[in-house]
Protein backbone atom coordinates (compact mmCIF):
# COMPACT_ATOMS: atom_id res chain seq x y z
CA UNK A 1 0.00 0.00 0.00
CA UNK A 2 1.24 3.58 -1.11
CA UNK A 3 -0.13 5.35 1.62
CA UNK A 4 1.66 3.44 4.57
CA UNK A 5 5.11 3.42 3.23
CA UNK A 6 4.86 7.06 2.11
CA UNK A 7 3.45 7.81 5.66
CA UNK A 8 6.25 5.65 7.47
CA UNK A 9 8.83 7.35 5.04
CA UNK A 10 7.08 11.05 6.20
CA UNK A 11 7.60 10.26 9.78
CA UNK A 12 11.08 8.40 9.19
CA UNK A 13 12.10 11.80 7.37
CA UNK A 14 10.44 13.68 10.77
CA UNK A 15 12.63 11.98 13.21
CA UNK A 16 16.07 12.56 10.98
CA UNK A 17 14.99 15.69 10.88
CA UNK A 18 14.69 16.36 14.43
CA UNK A 19 17.71 14.58 15.88
CA UNK A 20 19.87 16.55 12.90
CA UNK A 21 18.17 19.96 14.31
CA UNK A 22 19.23 18.46 17.98
CA UNK A 23 22.58 17.44 17.39
CA UNK A 24 22.90 21.22 15.25
CA UNK A 25 21.54 22.48 18.57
Amino acid sequence: VPTQQEGWTCQQVSLTMSKNNDSFG
